[in-house]
């Protein structure tokens, strides 16, 4: 099954190349809400090519607050980040208010604002180096049990750092393949 995906740019609902505060930040944020709710998308992306600078307001109150909204409802990540000054705003913002943002650069994702215990930086260490993990794999590499593995994964997908799907097993039972968001 093909998994509906949407692609925001934020520049196209910026009047300048650059976000600062609250006030500019809360008209952009509920503009944008509503294009998302309307795509009714599994998987949004929120693109910053265009976006020269923000500050940590701005990218709290439209990304951050965005992603926390619609944890457990769908998965959004950011792309296309212009700079390491824009990227580092987006990680002071997400730390502040811990809500995981998965951040991608080129081709690797890495996420902000939610350190995971201990136990499972491993585990989602292994899950972003991959397009999918599936429980028995993930044991094997590890040397956990399916029970801890599973565990382990079911963890990130319910803070929101990992996107899952059911799907049937060989063995005739239900069978959950977690993705990194992107």
């Amino acid at each position: 099954m093909k998994q509906k995906e949407h692609t925001f740019h934020l520049r196209q609902f910026m009047n300048a190349p650059e976000g600062w505060g609250f006030a500019a930040g809360t008209m952009i944020q509920r503009k944008l809400a509503g294009y998302i709710e309307n795509a009714d998308a599994e998987l949004v992306r929120i693109a910053m090519d265009g976006v020269n600078r923000i500050d940590v307001t701005f990218a709290w109150t439209v990304i951050v607050e965005l992603v926390r909204q619609n944890l457990g409802k769908r998965a959004m990540c950011v792309v296309k980040i212009a700079n390491d000054e824009v990227f580092e705003n987006i990680a002071a913002a997400a730390e502040r208010m811990k809500v995981p943002v998965t951040i991608w650069q080129g081709d690797s994702a890495q996420v902000v604002g939610l350190e995971p215990v201990r136990g499972s930086r491993e585990t989602l260490a292994y899950a972003l180096a991959r397009d999918a993990v599936r429980t028995a794999d993930y044991a094997a590499a590890s040397g956990l049990s399916a029970a801890n593995a599973s565990t382990r994964l079911k963890q990130l997908w319910e803070q929101g750092v990992l996107m899952r799907d059911e799907r049937s097993a060989a063995s005739g039972g239900t069978e959950y393949v977690y993705r990194r968001i992107g």
